[in-house]
């Protein structure tokens, strides 16, 4: 099951026009910034929620003095670049159905490619994911990232394009979970299920032996891909495999190649997509909520 694209450039109703509008300039984009982080703030030394902006600074203090950085604990932090450009560098990852890599920002901001690489892991950084334990109908797979597995040459020269397990956790009409795991051995697979899932819930898996002991918590059904079987009455893994493409598809049209390093940034900016996909809110304000966190 693919993602629908119409159904994903939905969440991405929001223009440049949009865009220039709502923040011309660093002022509103520290402004912003200010509102959505200390929109309920009380001065501790005065209990007043009064602030104004502090000239020559970006901060803001109440009538007794206390001040505030809003850019404090965010990916802003000590950077030297414009708050509006990080802003449209936001803005961009908004549009994008696959992805923007370093030499795209770099391109479009005006910046060095060392900018332009830090100042896209920020973002990424934004999106991790946060999934809480629920019940309901779950698919679990696992899937691998990374260059085509070959023989190897030799048994002691290692395959220098080994491929990266992936192992992804899927609610039925709701978010998608996936984590870069070390191999996908039953114990290091059930952590992530025992946390994510909750006892009594239905699994979906394929047949693959690291699933034999599911039933012990779950209500499991299976469906057996070696025999072509992928679909029988409700039970299925289509829809993780959708997701699986979704990611698949942004790594080889916007990366090419992913280091084990950092696949987990690239695999945590997919799930935000993916699970944004049927946000009312425009992609690039759910970005901009994550400034919160």
């Amino acid at each position: 099951m693919n993602l629908d694209i119409d159904q994903y450039l939905g969440a991405m109703k929001y223009s440049i026009i949009d865009f220039e509008r709502e923040f011309p300039d660093d002022d509103v984009c520290l402004d912003y910034i200010f509102n959505v982080r200390y929109r309920d703030y009380v001065c501790p030394l005065c209990a007043k929620k009064t602030f104004y902006r502090v000239k020559g600074r970006k901060s803001y203090a109440c009538s007794c003095g206390h001040q505030v950085n809003p850019l404090s604990k965010t990916i802003f932090k000590n950077s030297t670049t414009s708050l509006r450009l990080w802003f449209f560098a936001m803005y961009l990852f908004s549009q994008s159905r696959h992805g923007v890599p370093a030499a795209e920002l770099q391109r479009q901001l005006g910046v060095t490619y060392k900018t332009a690489w830090r100042i896209g892991h920020k973002i990424r950084d934004l999106m991790k994911q946060n999934m809480e334990k629920s019940e309901g109908v779950f698919e679990l797979d696992e899937t691998y990232v990374g260059g085509k597995q070959r023989r190897y040459i030799s048994r002691n020269k290692k395959n220098p394009k080994k491929k990266i397990p992936v192992f992804g956790i899927l609610k039925r009409e709701g978010d998608v979970f996936a984590v870069v795991v070390p191999n996908t051995q039953r114990y290091t697979l059930g952590a992530y299920i025992w946390k994510i899932i909750a006892r009594g819930s239905e699994v979906c898996t394929d047949e693959a032996g690291v699933y034999n002991n599911l039933d012990q918590r779950y209500v499991h059904h299976t469906v057996n891909h070696s025999n072509r079987e992928y679909v029988r009455g409700s039970v299925t893994t289509n829809r993780l495999e959708g997701f699986w493409s979704f990611l698949k598809n942004a790594i080889r049209s916007t990366h090419r190649v992913v280091s084990k390093k950092y696949l987990q940034a690239y695999v945590d900016e997919r799930v935000f997509f993916y699970n944004a996909r049927n946000s009312d809110v425009p992609i690039f304000h759910l970005i901009l909520q994550r400034l919160t966190r």
